[in-house]
Parts: C-alpha cells; sequence; structure tokens
C-alpha cells in the first residue's frame, strides 16, 4: 500500500520513500524540531526550535513554541531538611 501525497494539486503515489519528510526550498528548521514522517514543509518556511510537526505547513508560514516560565520560592524547607 502506497501513501498518497498531494503535490501542486496532483496526487503522487510514490513507490518508495514514501513517508519520509517533505522540505520545500529554501526552508529552515531549528534545534530539536521534530518532524513527523510523511509531512510536508511548503517552501520560504520555517520550523522553529522544539517543535514537533504533525501536520503540513503550507507555504510561506512559519511555526514556533510559545513557552511560559513558572518561577516561585523554593528551597530546602519545603522538604522538611
Amino acid at each position: 500500500m502506497y501513501t498518497m501525497h498531494k503535490v501542486k494539486n496532483r496526487k503522487e503515489f510514490p513507490k518508495a520513500y514514501a513517508n519520509c519528510v517533505y522540505i520545500g526550498d529554501y526552508c529552515r528548521t531549528g534545534v530539536n524540531a521534530i518532524l513527523m514522517p510523511g509531512k510536508k514543509v511548503g517552501v520560504y518556511s520555517i520550523v522553529g526550535p522544539g517543535v514537533i510537526l504533525n501536520e503540513d505547513l503550507p507555504d510561506r508560514t512559519i511555526i514556533s513554541v510559545s513557552q511560559t516560565l513558572v518561577k516561585k520560592e523554593w528551597g530546602p524547607e519545603k522538604y522538611g531538611w
């Protein structure tokens, strides 16, 4: 069973390597970006650091992770030392 991919509104059925990642021209990926098998990254797109890409990314799109930091007091008294 071959995996169908749509490229430029045309159905493609590759006989080998169908579940590799397809990366368009002039794309960039950040550190620790994880691209799942069979996904496509459009041309001039950016996959930011730490992103887990599990869907196709359209042309000229940037996807990034928004991190929230939590800061609170901590010390040995929390554990009764």
